[in-house]
């Protein structure tokens, strides 16, 4: 085997990585292993293909396709990421666990939410690799293909299809132009049972991410210049405006909604982001942790669900000890403070300014989707390692590689002429 062949090998084996979580979290939704507790020896197993993902991303990069982003500044920025998570991962927590996990340490590890939410962004090396749209195209639409036969399945067998198989729909809109009709009939079909699944599984986030996702790509295919600047600082400053609004106006924007829904009468809609957003930001106030956080085993104390399982024991409430933020920006602020919040938008701003020097339609269709998910973690998209995740930060890495937004529509074309 000559030394080159042996190289193209060891390069391939980063995209396994991105194969290993897809997996992972198929099988834990079949096994319904999230149940488990927070703190068992059995939550830390069931989330060993974290760590195995982890071995493939490592092994199969190379330091020096850093330069592929062709930044100091970005690299930079990455790197003091890169430390500021492992910090945050090891950190000795300020808080007292004992109250909602059995072994800090196998909860650390192996609760998704906690310390493996620190070690996700690293997949934004995964897209770096000279080969990463083609791997990234072909695993998302695979795993599709495959939900679509369960899918089609489910309806002569009864049994139910995750919403795992469909997290990857909103992104192959990018690359929907660059397709043959064979490849955007599955993506059509794709998208619409995405829906069905996400709608029957009451995963409402699911279908916002493919209609805004939508809603980007039309936006890149208008010529009008002011109406895309205006877009992207909507998707940026709209986070700003919730956090100033939820803390400052009564009613704020989430009890507007609420009210809304209501007066619709629909189905009962508790305004709980009103009361997480106070009670997080409250806390750590407070006890002056604003800036760096309570690390990956942080919680808060919330008055709201103490007050609702002592009025009522029937309750259906969490635990008052909250470990876990539903909101993206808000569990970012728990576990790493705003420190790690402002390192993560200096990413998504560089991504923002470098628009222009995007030479291709793809790019530029996936950096606006990547963008809207910035939008996105005002509202929800919790910081965990998953599927979602792991996806969202590889598509930041693709769009990142100065090698790829220096590529035209043909050269683009090309690759997707090798997936069809």
């Amino acid at each position: 085997m000559s030394f080159r062949l042996k190289k193209d090998i060891f390069n391939h084996y980063y995209f396994i990585s991105f194969i290993i979580v897809i997996i992972g979290e198929i099988f834990i939704s079949y096994l319904k292993f999230t149940d488990a507790s927070a703190g068992s020896l059995l939550k830390l197993i069931v989330h060993s293909h974290i760590y195995l993902s982890v071995f493939f991303l490592i092994f199969g990069f190379q330091l020096m396709d850093i330069k592929k982003f062709n930044s100091n500044y970005l690299v930079f920025l990455l790197f003091i990421l890169l430390f500021y998570s492992l910090f945050q991962l090891f950190r000795i927590s300020p808080v007292n666990t004992d109250l909602y996990v059995s072994n800090p340490i196998y909860a650390r590890f192996g609760n998704i939410w906690y310390g493996p939410m620190f070690i996700v962004p690293f997949f934004i090396f995964w897209g770096i690799n000279k080969n990463s749209i083609y791997w990234f195209e072909k695993i998302s639409l695979n795993v599709i293909q495959v939900g679509v036969i369960l899918f089609l399945l489910s309806l002569l067998f009864n049994f139910n299809v995750p919403y795992v198989f469909f997290i990857s729909s909103f992104t192959l809109l990018a690359g929907f132009s660059f397709s043959n009709n064979k490849r955007r009939i599955w993506i059509i079909l794709g998208i619409c049972i995405s829906i069905i699944v996400f709608f029957s599984e009451e995963y409402r986030s699911g279908v916002l991410r493919i209609l805004l996702a939508l809603f980007c790509v039309l936006i890149v295919y208008q010529k009008i210049r002011i109406l895309k600047i205006f877009f992207i600082l909507f998707l940026f400053l709209f986070p700003l405006f919730i956090f100033y609004d939820v803390l400052n106006n009564s009613p704020n924007i989430f009890q507007l909604i609420a009210e809304i829904e209501n007066k619709n009468n629909q189905n009962l809609f508790v305004d709980t982001r009103t009361f997480l957003f106070t009670e997080t930001y409250n806390e750590l106030k407070k006890n002056n942790d604003l800036i760096l956080g309570l690390g990956s085993m942080g919680s808060y104390f919330s008055d709201y669900f103490l007050n609702l399982i002592s009025y009522d024991n029937y309750a259906s409430a969490d635990f008052y000890v909250r470990s876990k933020v539903e909101v993206g920006f808000l569990q970012m602020l728990l576990k790493g403070g705003l420190f790690y919040i402002i390192l993560i938008s200096l990413i998504y701003f560089y991504l923002a300014k470098n628009l222009t020097k995007v030479k291709n339609t793809y790019i530029h269709n996936l950096s606006y989707i990547c963008i809207s998910n910035f939008f996105f973690m005002s509202i929800e998209n919790i910081p965990a390692f998953n599927y979602l995740n792991a996806l969202i930060w590889i598509i930041l890495g693709i769009c990142l590689t100065n090698l790829l937004k220096e590529k035209n529509n043909l050269e683009i074309k090309k690759i997707f002429n090798t997936l069809n």
